[in-house]
């Protein structure tokens, strides 16, 4: 999607109701991918939503892998409200990033 890889769009994904299905060790499989699309995520921000521990420790986890590995910031948040903040703070966090 050039749209995103071009133009800076932030995403925010509300999982308050998912469960996950898989264990911790599983998501590592994701960051191949997260590598090899590296220059679609360098500077992008994704908030999520989250309503579980569970949730929360996998937000966290990918937030550490990815805020260092490919500068492709993540947060959990619990309110919509707080996630649409911090997204719309974007261009100063990313102007840090460049």
């Amino acid at each position: 999607m050039p749209e995103f890889a071009d133009q800076g769009f932030a995403i925010l994904s509300d999982y308050r109701s998912a469960t996950f299905k898989f264990e911790l060790h599983e998501i590592d499989i994701v960051f191949p991918f997260f590598r090899e699309h590296r220059s679609q995520f360098y500077g992008k921000l994704h908030a999520v939503l989250v309503g579980n521990p569970y949730t929360t420790a996998i937000t966290l986890y990918l937030q550490s892998m990815l805020d260092m590995d490919l500068n492709f910031l993540i947060r959990s948040f619990s309110t919509e409200e707080q996630a649409l903040s911090w997204l719309k703070s974007k261009e100063k966090i990313v102007e840090k990033l460049l």
